[in-house]
């Protein structure tokens, strides 16, 4: 009995803000030091990305449970692709947009983000949300491989989500900051691609 009692303060539940999907609640693991965007900050994001959001082709980098591009999805993205090392959250996803038969509408790629990134083709996306781990140089890094293949569609926009104690040194130039701002100890951007 102990051991379940455990195991379910281990678990906890996602809900989808709004869109075809509002209300479902995904259950996730916490494990790992993952740490799902509050559902705060998505409801601010996605009020700002409110007319990008249908038909467009979107990415969801170091996804973790996937409530960005899942949340993306059901406000009418036409496509996400969701890229995480952690092989028990791609898997977790993977079952996740089965269950909600959005496996035809997604891909999850079980990969180092900066490969992933080594690989794709230029102008491949619309939205992109970009929340790796906090206080790592990840950011950076995923910044600057954007930068030099220019993955963004021209009008896209690009999400940043980072500890306010750790904000990223390096932004595109042909970023320009569109929103931008701070839930507790979390800093967010949202940026148009020119």
């Amino acid at each position: 009995m102990k051991n379940n009692n455990s195991l379910n303060h281990l678990e906890r539940k996602l809900r989808i803000i709004s869109g075809q999907w509002r209300g479902r609640k995904i259950p996730f693991e916490i494990k790992n030091g993952l740490r799902p965007t509050k559902e705060i900050v998505r409801e601010t994001l996605f009020n700002w990305l409110d007319s990008y959001l249908p038909g467009s082709r979107c990415l969801d980098l170091f996804c973790g449970t996937g409530s960005l591009g899942l949340e993306a999805l059901s406000r009418g993205a036409r496509h996400c692709d969701f890229v995480d090392k952690s092989s028990s959250c791609t898997k977790a996803l993977a079952n996740c947009l089965y269950n909600l038969k959005a496996d035809n509408l997604s891909k999850v790629h079980c990969s180092d983000v900066i490969d992933f990134l080594s690989v794709t083709e230029a102008n491949s996306y619309d939205v992109v949300f970009i929340d790796p781990p906090f206080n790592s140089r990840l950011m950076n890094e995923t910044c600057r491989s954007f930068s030099n293949k220019d993955l963004v569609l021209p009008g896209g926009m690009v999400y940043l989500e980072f500890s306010s104690s750790d904000r990223p040194d390096y932004i595109s130039p042909r970023w320009e900051k569109f929103r931008e701002k701070k839930s507790g100890s979390v800093k967010y951007c949202l940026y148009l691609n020119s």
